[in-house]
């Protein structure tokens, strides 16, 4: 049986003996490399393809939480994760949240999402203070995320870094607030 067109998959001719069975198999073989295939988890997808190949794509789980892959660079790489919901991060260094305004991570897909906010009690004017920590697997990746900040007083409030380390930084302006509340702080991480 020959193999033929863009992807190389086995073709049966009307030349070729009679052989359903095995024609079919070879297209099976063929193509399941190529299929959007769903295992229950990794230990299921491992035993199912011990030997993967790249290429291969895969989801694993179901709903809110399924995670899709692509096998490339000898592994499995996650391309999509589903919201996994919010999960608090750390306060370090003295420093406290502000009440009802606890700092939160969430992953949806590629994108972390921060809300939350720090109370600014032991700030002062023009300084920078490690305030947190993002849970790992959340921080960012290459490059530190810079933001400008809400707060409730000042046009000079400052500015939220949070680095490729995970630790979050208020950097406070000209003006001290009494808190400082994170919005629309957004980052990308592969």
């Amino acid at each position: 049986m020959p193999v033929e067109g863009n992807q190389n998959l086995p073709s049966p001719l009307l030349s070729d003996p009679p052989d359903g069975p095995a024609q079919i198999s070879a297209v099976n073989v063929a193509t399941a490399q190529r299929l959007n295939m769903r295992f229950a988890n990794a230990a299921a997808r491992d035993a199912e393809l011990p030997n993967p190949v790249e290429g291969m794509e895969c989801f694993i789980g179901t709903g809110a939480t399924a995670v899709k892959q692509i096998y490339w660079d000898s592994a499995w790489q996650t391309l999509y994760s589903g919201d996994i919901g919010w999960t608090d991060c750390t306060t370090k260094n003295g420093f406290t949240f502000q009440p009802n305004f606890t700092p939160q991570v969430c992953r949806i897909g590629f994108t972390i999402h921060l809300r939350g906010g720090w109370s600014s009690d032991g700030m002062t004017a023009n300084s920078a203070f490690s305030v947190g920590d993002v849970p790992a697997g959340f921080e960012p990746v290459g490059q530190n995320v810079y933001t400008p900040i809400g707060a409730s007083g000042g046009d000079n409030s400052g500015m939220l870094v949070v680095s490729t380390g995970g630790n979050v930084q208020i950097r406070t302006g000209s003006d001290v607030s009494g808190y400082y509340l994170l919005a629309s702080t957004v980052w990308v991480r592969f």
